[in-house]
């Protein structure tokens, strides 16, 4: 949660599925729609 980026990926449309191997902690999703300047969704997750 020190607001550095992970995992990054450009999903093709209709095809929302991916897998990220990250060690445990808590972090933020965000996804985005034609551009990066504003997140049409955020939320947290965590990892144990």
């Amino acid at each position: 949660m020190d607001g550095v980026e992970v995992f990054s990926i450009d999903m093709e449309k209709g095809n929302a599925r991916f897998e990220a191997d990250l060690p445990d902690g808590m972090y933020t999703v965000k996804t985005f729609h034609n551009g990066f300047e504003t997140p049409i969704q955020e939320f947290l997750i965590g990892r144990p």
